[in-house]
């Protein structure tokens, strides 16, 4: 997958380029000829152009001067969102703290009653940051300052008075249902937010998606071990384990699961052959590698000794269609934010699947109908 050379919301027109006056100038070129047909000039005052870290000084005027534009600051936001290189920080997102920070003053002098309150939270403060949470890992010691001002406001008015008698912070994040104040933890939103990302990523189908899958996953659709220079990696790579590790393939062709450590028998083979989990990289054959023209494939010796996971892949049959991989906690196999906030913050029992279709012979063709069976 190529990555993408520009991006374009609305009016914006976000382009990337290696670092040269050549470039410099086939980008002023391309802008002045789409100026001349439609009629839209390019605007010097509101444009801006950054560079990436090792761009000599010398290039950075040569080409400052063949696109006339101003050059930007660090702090780059796009959409709502800094852009910045490397492992989150709280730094970068003081800007969005800040603001937060200042609705809170300003509700501060209106007396409001508690309820006014908590629904300024709700509606306001929750909602304010959803976007840059649905992208970054926010640091933890950022969420827990931001819980701790919504939890100060909510019982005093004020953001830095600390209550002398309040209910328990998790206990004002639970369900209205269960007794609770219907808020959500700072903590808990981002790592749903990027757990749906996550998800994906992993199951790709989108053109953002593919980008970040053939960045981010090896080709059987597992975390790969580094990407360097990455300001999400850190972010979705746990939630990418978690998910590939609570989930399922239902097979297909067969050629992205892989046949020992992936979960396409209600179980892993390397769970239920004992294999010590420092061999487990070493095994990358998928399930196609040992099934040709609808035959399987195997050892004497594999054969032999474990008859019960041979019966089970016997029952199974390869299908042209590419394999499909399932979430274990919800009903339908996909993963959204909303599920996903429900499963971490255990507000509803966990849904095992268990593996219903192991005993038919086309399980891709007899899960989707399963699904939508009332009899979940």
């Amino acid at each position: 997958m190529d990555f993408p050379t520009h991006l374009l919301y609305a009016d914006d027109i976000l382009v990337f380029c290696k670092a040269s006056v050549r470039n410099a100038k086939k980008i002023k070129h391309i802008l002045e000829y789409y100026g001349r047909l439609s009629g839209q000039v390019c605007s010097l005052e509101k444009s801006r152009v950054y560079f990436a870290k090792g761009v000599a000084t010398p290039m950075k005027r040569g080409i400052n001067r063949v696109l006339g534009f101003t050059q930007g600051s660090d702090h780059v936001t796009y959409l709502g969102a800094p852009l910045f290189v490397g492992r989150p920080k709280a730094a970068q997102f003081m800007g969005i703290k800040d603001r937060i920070v200042q609705k809170f003053s300003r509700w501060a002098g209106l007396n409001l009653s508690m309820a006014g309150q908590l629904c300024l939270v709700k509606s306001v403060i929750q909602s304010s940051i959803v976007h840059t949470m649905m992208v970054f890992r926010w640091p933890k010691s950022l969420l827990h300052e931001l819980d701790r001002k919504c939890r100060n406001f909510i019982w005093t008015g004020n953001t830095d008075q600390k209550p002398s008698c309040a209910v328990k912070w998790d206990r004002c994040c639970a369900s209205l249902e269960e007794g609770g104040l219907g808020l959500r933890s700072f903590t808990l939103m981002n790592k749903s937010f990027l757990m749906k990302l996550a998800w994906n990523v992993i199951k790709g189908g989108d053109i953002a998606s593919d980008v970040l899958r053939s960045r981010y996953l090896t080709p059987h659709g597992h975390a790969r071990k580094n990407v360097a220079n990455s300001s999400i990696w850190l972010g979705l790579k746990h939630e990418i384990t978690d998910l590939v590790s609570s989930s399922y393939s239902a097979i297909g062709d067969g050629r992205s699961t892989l046949f020992w450590t992936d979960n396409w028998l209600g179980y892993r083979l390397c769970d239920r052959m004992g294999i010590l989990g420092f061999l487990w990289e070493a095994l990358n054959h998928s399930v196609a590698d040992y099934c040709f023209e609808g035959v399987w494939h195997f050892t004497e010796s594999f054969v032999q000794n474990f008859p019960d996971i041979v019966g089970d892949i016997l029952l199974l049959q390869m299908q042209h269609n590419a394999d499909t991989r399932l979430w274990q906690h919800s009903l339908r196999g996909n993963v959204t934010s909303a599920l996903a906030f429900a499963n971490i913050s255990h507000r509803y029992p966990q849904v095992s699947w268990g593996f219903v279709a192991l005993g038919s012979c086309n399980p891709g063709a007899q899960i989707p109908d399963l699904l939508a069976s009332n009899s979940w």
